[in-house]
């Protein structure tokens, strides 16, 4: 994201400051991290995807068309909902042990406040979530906005870990061990921001 910007930035002059947001990516890893990735003696920069990224971006804005009426309005709301203890607040067990922990052998944790928020400017939408959200949820929540353009936005207003959807409970792996919301978040985020949205 670093390298996009950078890029995009020095296209414009470094008049324009671009702004970098998370979208529902919590289920997802990049091919090429800060280190790059090693296929026999290629190593390739993240650098270098930032940059072919940014090339993009800004071929992409320039296509852009942008329209001379809209309004703005947005709408905030915090759910409460009952936590589980995550990995890291269970020291004494190993990995291989909660990795086999599944819904009802969960221990549970304090509540766990998620913020939600919905921003509509003229006929496109921001959904804000707190946590960081599988990327099922985010396109649950797309296809359920009565706005085309919708965009989920994640880690916004604070952060309460992982968001994962009512499937992977049963599932597993490291998001689901991690997670330190019972149950529910799926749910509690779709139906909150989807009633918010057409409220817009």
């Amino acid at each position: 994201p670093g390298a996009t910007s950078l890029s995009v930035e020095k296209g414009f002059g470094n008049k324009a400051v671009i702004v970098v947001t998370a979208g529902a990516s919590a289920d997802l890893n990049p091919l090429f991290g800060p280190e790059g990735t090693s296929y026999g003696t290629t190593i390739t920069s993240s650098d270098t995807y930032g940059y072919i990224l940014g090339k993009e971006v800004a071929r992409v804005l320039k296509e852009i068309k942008t329209s001379p009426y809209g309004g703005i309005s947005a709408s905030r709301k915090s759910i409460m909902l009952p936590g589980k203890l995550s990995t890291r607040d269970m020291p004494g067990v190993t990995w291989a042990e909660t990795m086999n922990l599944k819904p009802g052998t969960f221990k549970s944790g304090p509540e766990i406040e998620i913020r939600v928020t919905a921003l509509k400017i003229g006929n496109t939408v921001f959904a804000g979530i707190t946590g960081d959200v599988f990327h099922e949820i985010g396109l649950k929540i797309k296809e359920m906005s009565p706005y085309k353009n919708t965009y989920v936005v994640t880690h916004t207003n604070g952060w309460c870990g992982y968001i994962v959807t009512e499937k992977s409970y049963d599932e597993g792996g490291y998001e689901v061990v991690s997670t330190r919301i019972m149950s529910g978040g799926e749910k509690a985020v779709t139906d909150n921001l989807m009633e918010m949205i057409e409220k817009l």
